[in-house]
């Protein structure tokens, strides 16, 4: 049986490591490094990878911490197929790639920066830089709140997500400083609600007034990221809202709400 690598990952390295790249030889992402993975399958074993409906992780396997990442067709032919196409959960199409055996040598990871490398078939090998990866949609179905993100937004995201996991997030899974981000944005815009205008100008009913992330990650709390919402227009914005606010504290606020504003 031959031992041997199904893919020589080492032009890759070399070409990285030209470019001012640190790249180490395990399989974590890690500081400021560009980690890519040359054994998919083996990550996924020992638990380095996690390729899941909501995302596709690596693992810091010393601190346990998830960092969200993006994988691609490495080798590729550009001319006769085009751009390679993105993925960033466990789609068909990767699905197909890991049953088939052929995840490995195939796909690597990314996770910052508006252009990866690719080694181009089409012209012999060359390795080549290809920005502007469009997403696959198969992804899409699964992760439609992504859908509307250029790949270089999807790519900044990422890199603003895992400094934001530096600040340890609560039990909830927000950063113990969303209290004052989120108070600092609804004054931003008067509370507001920027979907149906209304605006509550009794301080003692503020909390009829929340701050949403229009992404749904918790982490990202940049200002473009969120939105300044009413109770109800929350409780509206997808299937999981409203099931959250379909039980419990969340129902009774909104059922007061909705007597205090006639807005049924």
């Amino acid at each position: 049986m031959n031992d041997s690598p199904i893919f020589d990952f080492s032009p890759l390295r070399e070409y990285l490591i030209r470019k001012g790249y640190k790249v180490k030889e395990f399989d974590s992402l890690k500081g400021k490094d560009l980690i890519y993975i040359k054994d998919p399958i083996e990550a996924i074993k020992n638990g380095q990878l996690s390729v899941r409906d909501d995302g596709i992780f690596t693992v810091d396997k010393t601190s346990g911490k998830e960092y969200r990442t993006y994988m691609y067709k490495f080798d590729y032919f550009l001319e006769k197929y085009g751009k390679p196409k993105y993925h960033i959960c466990k789609c068909k199409t990767l699905e197909e790639f890991i049953e088939k055996g052929k995840f490995n040598g195939h796909y690597i990871n990314g996770y910052k920066g508006d252009e990866v490398p690719v080694r181009n078939r089409s012209n012999g090998g060359e390795i080549v830089k290809v920005s502007d990866l469009p997403l696959c949609r198969n992804c899409i179905e699964k992760l439609s709140q992504y859908s509307d993100m250029t790949f270089k937004e999807f790519a900044d995201l990422l890199e603003k997500s895992r400094l934001n996991s530096e600040i340890e997030p609560d039990i909830f899974g927000y950063t113990s400083d969303w209290d004052k981000i989120s108070r600092q944005y609804k004054e931003s815009k008067d509370y507001t609600c920027e979907k149906c205008g209304l605006k509550v100008s009794n301080r003692f009913d503020r909390m009829y007034i929340h701050c949403h992330h229009k992404d749904g990650d918790k982490l990202h709390n940049d200002f473009s990221n969120l939105q300044c919402l009413c109770i109800k227009c929350h409780s509206q914005v997808n299937e999981r809202h409203k099931e959250n606010f379909s039980k419990g504290i969340n129902k009774l606020e909104l059922e007061e709400f909705e007597k205090k504003y006639n807005t049924d």
